[in-house]
């Protein structure tokens, strides 16, 4: 992969301005740098409980097999992680689901060729401050920038800044105040919960470092397949404060996209490796797009299947990748956005007679909370 991570979320100022240096250094002293870059994202990633007990039998890179090559092709790879990597902790009191993968978990991110992830969901504090540090101590030891959670607020707010060719992309990430979250304070370690205010702040700070600013939220209801209208309201935020995309998971169903202005929303792009056994849960989408300093210029949705034995994913073809390109036309619609599938199946498009216009397309190929004030249980996992 041809990413640069300039690491923004350290602990350590010398590692900073180590790893800062090798990685300017990587770049070819002569030759033209270049203008536009790819980006690929997937949804929950949770490499515990069933997940960590294939990782245990078959090894850390078991997860990631039939699915690294689509996330090695790309500049840029995001996921949600959707447990915290550490062997510290305890797991926190009164909370139904904790999900904790050993930290050797991490090489197998890194060989998949995951660059950047949320640590901002119901899950990061599952085992207490002591391990989501930890844990984004293993991430920076193997280069893999974080954003959404750290040792007090400032750094939970704190984008991650990644440099490719000519371009800087800053990815902001958030989580719903969702039942035992901790909220990063100014003197507390936790996570970043959305606010407007917050993201209003973060996201004009971020577009005035990068030309990109892609963000992420963990938000809405579980197993349901449309965002709220509360959600729709902050994804519109985020494009009228200056970010570029909109990365939802959580609800570990897929819903639809929107184009917003000059932006896209995903609301939830699925589960992408998981062990959950509903048949909705196994269905996801990977975002796939190219970038260039004006925004978005491309974009497409590659429909993925998690095996209900291995629960590892890959990428849906014939009849499964219908199936869920045929969910996502419906439930995209429904947002004002229509997609147009071409003849052969293998390609949704939108078209937009705007500046930018955006191609969507398709190669052939837990525990949960729920929004503050309501009361529905953790369930399902």
């Amino acid at each position: 992969m041809d990413s640069r991570i300039l690491f923004r979320q350290r602990n350590v100022e010398s590692v900073i301005v180590v790893l800062a240096l090798l990685l300017l250094l990587a770049w070819p002293s002569s030759g033209k740098l270049p203008e536009t870059f790819e980006l690929v994202a997937a949804g929950d990633v949770m490499l515990s409980r069933g997940v960590g007990k294939r990782i245990a039998q078959y090894g850390v890179h078991y997860p990631f097999q039939e699915i690294r090559d689509l996330l090695m092709e790309a500049d840029l790879s995001f996921v949600n992680l959707e447990c915290v990597l550490s062997s510290e902790g305890e797991p926190m009191p009164r909370k139904e689901f904790t999900f904790r993968a050993i930290p050797e978990a991490v090489l197998g991110l890194q060989a998949a060729g995951i660059d950047v992830v949320s640590v901002s969901n119901n899950h990061s504090m599952d085992y207490g401050a002591e391990a989501l540090l930890d844990m984004n101590d293993i991430l920076a030891h193997h280069r893999i920038a974080f954003a959404g959670a750290g040792r007090n607020a400032k750094s939970a707010h704190r984008e991650a800044l990644i440099r490719l060719g000519t371009l800087t992309v800053a990815v902001l990430a958030y989580s719903e105040n969702f039942y035992l979250t901790v909220e990063a304070t100014e003197t507390q370690p936790g996570i970043a919960v959305i606010s407007e205010q917050a993201l209003m702040t973060d996201i004009r700070r971020a577009k005035s470092r990068a030309d990109i600013v892609i963000v992420s939220f963990h938000w809405g209801w579980e197993y349901s397949d449309h965002p709220t209208e509360k959600d729709r309201q902050r994804a519109h935020l985020s494009i009228d404060s200056g970010a570029d995309l909109v990365i939802g998971h959580h609800p570990h169903v897929i819903q639809g996209i929107e184009r917003y202005k000059h932006g896209l929303i995903c609301y939830s792009l699925g589960n992408f490796i998981f062990d959950q056994r509903k048949p909705a849960t196994q269905r996801g989408l990977l975002f796939r797009g190219q970038f260039s300093a004006q925004g978005i210029q491309k974009a497409e949705l590659i429909p993925t299947t998690i095996h209900p034995l291995e629960f590892r994913p890959r990428r849906a073809t014939g009849k499964e990748a219908g199936v869920i390109l045929t969910e996502l036309m419906q439930l995209s619609q429904a947002l004002d956005t229509p997609l147009q599938r071409t003849s052969d199946d293998t390609v949704l498009m939108i078209f937009q007679r705007t500046k930018h216009p955006i191609a969507l397309s398709r190669q052939p190929s837990e525990g949960v909370g729920n929004p503050p004030g309501l009361s529905q249980p953790e369930s399902g996992k």
